[in-house]
């Protein structure tokens, strides 16, 4: 479940680069919510 967020909100989204492989390469992507205590409100991989 994802919680709602108001539009007036911000987010700090970060990414990072895992690894590469030949043509290949590995993410991961992390949105937190930036006023409060910086909460993950969602992770993303690839």
């Amino acid at each position: 479940m994802v919680p709602k967020m108001a539009s007036s909100e911000e987010v700090e989204i970060e990414a990072k680069v895992k690894g590469h492989e030949g043509k290949l390469t590995s993410v991961v992507v992390e949105v937190r919510n930036k006023p409060k205590n910086g909460q993950l409100l969602a992770i993303g991989t690839q």
